[in-house]
């Protein structure tokens, strides 16, 4: 991500949008120290995308370094970018692939007590979110209004201990706010901090809360602080992605996410069958099912089959699709002719790498190989989501 540095003197912008709603977020309950949601309604009730829809990347997300006129630091700008293209990577290694703009540098006039005591609405633990959003509001007018056409990552060098003492991050007004505590989080390279991104930046496209001890095998995005990055897109997120509304900020349509067999038809057992579907909403609708990886399209049919592209009947006007990652994490991924183990132990963990050009990776290579065609073509063994996840 290239950085570009915009520095605004800011003044209160009171007008520019208006918070009087109630309270910045809403009643947290008891957060943890990584989490605590405002309101995570940036949601659309549109039916998951369709072949039809605009699948070119017209959306995309924003992201502000807030800095205040007494701030200890003014640097970590270049710092938090790399994290969220961390997060952009991840994503998009499970066919979400998002636009984020350069990030720009807001250098406030007001000091750190005035994002922590100027009242922009009501609920004093989250004046520093709602100022936030106001001094964003200078390089972005459209931010924390709702911006049907951005989301926003906000990063902000305030401590806010001694405001809101059990909050790592929030969201609210299809803005994700990240306050000082994540920040240190992330230059100290606690995972947890840079997953905390992806988790706030999901509540704006209205993914809730979720349930991780209990989602098997994988773990969902939201799911970022003790797993990222061993946790993923799945089931339970692209139902919120591919929505009308939401497809625009994604290079991929979900078809994008099988391997796509012209001409063929699945040999496994169907069962599960919608009418009134395109090959683009059939692929939409196994990708929202947790038990679907496989299905075959004809006409305006989805089934859902069992088996593999591997044993397949050719039958023309049938389109069968298996999904390109794994739903256990596993994949497969093709790394040219490898002779020895020493020479996959140097090619391997490349193969399987999600990240590139950042200063957080980390291997994904399982220490497996094996040739399919001898002296041309050799295989790695891949796991996004690995067995010692707590």
């Amino acid at each position: 991500m290239n950085t570009r540095r915009l520095v605004l003197a800011t003044s209160t912008l009171l007008g520019l949008f208006s918070l009087a709603t109630g309270c910045i977020a809403p009643d947290a309950g008891q957060p943890d120290e990584d989490f605590a949601e405002g309101d995570a309604a940036d949601m659309e009730s549109d039916a998951l995308a369709t072949a039809g829809d605009a699948l070119s990347v017209t959306k995309t997300v924003r992201v502000v370094y807030i800095v205040p006129s007494d701030a200890t630091r003014s640097d970590r700008a270049p710092l938090v970018a790399d994290a969220v293209e961390h997060n952009r990577q991840l994503w998009s290694t499970y066919g979400a692939t998002f636009h984020t703009e350069p990030i720009v540098t807001v250098q406030s006039t007001h000091t750190t007590e005035w994002f922590l005591t100027h009242v922009p609405g009501n609920g004093a633990a989250w004046y520093w979110l709602g100022n936030a959003c106001v001094e964003a509001g200078t390089a972005y007018p459209e931010a924390c209004t709702w911006d049907p056409d951005h989301k926003y990552i906000l990063f902000l060098e305030v401590d806010i201990s001694s405001a809101n003492p059990g909050v790592g991050a929030a969201a609210n007004f299809g803005a994700a706010v990240m306050p000082q505590r994540n920040i240190n989080k992330i230059e100290n390279g606690q995972m947890r901090g840079i997953g905390a991104i992806g988790h706030e930046l999901g509540h704006t496209f209205g993914m809730p809360e979720p349930t991780c001890d209990s989602q098997e095998p994988t773990k969902n995005i939201m799911c970022s602080g003790a797993y990222y990055p061993h946790n993923r897109l799945n089931d339970l997120d692209y139902p919120y992605l591919f929505t009308a509304a939401h497809q625009p900020y994604f290079e991929e349509s979900p078809s994008d996410l099988f391997d796509i067999a012209p001409g063929q038809v699945l040999k496994g057992a169907i069962w599960k069958t919608q009418q009134g579907m395109d090959l683009n909403a059939c692929a939409a609708s196994c990708l929202a099912d947790s038990a679907c990886s496989t299905f075959v399209h004809f006409g305006t049919t989805c089934e859902f089959k069992g088996g593999t592209l591997s044993n397949t009947w050719s039958i023309s006007g049938y389109t069968s699709a298996q999904v390109k990652v794994s739903k256990n994490g596993t994949e497969i991924k093709e790394a040219g002719p490898l002779a020895t183990t020493a020479e996959a132990q140097q090619v391997c963990p490349t193969v399987c790498g999600i990240w590139s050009n950042l200063p957080w990776t980390e291997s994904s290579w399982t220490g497996q190989w094996w040739s399919t065609l001898p002296g041309q073509m050799s295989v790695c063994e891949c796991d996004y989501n690995p067995d010692v996840n707590p």
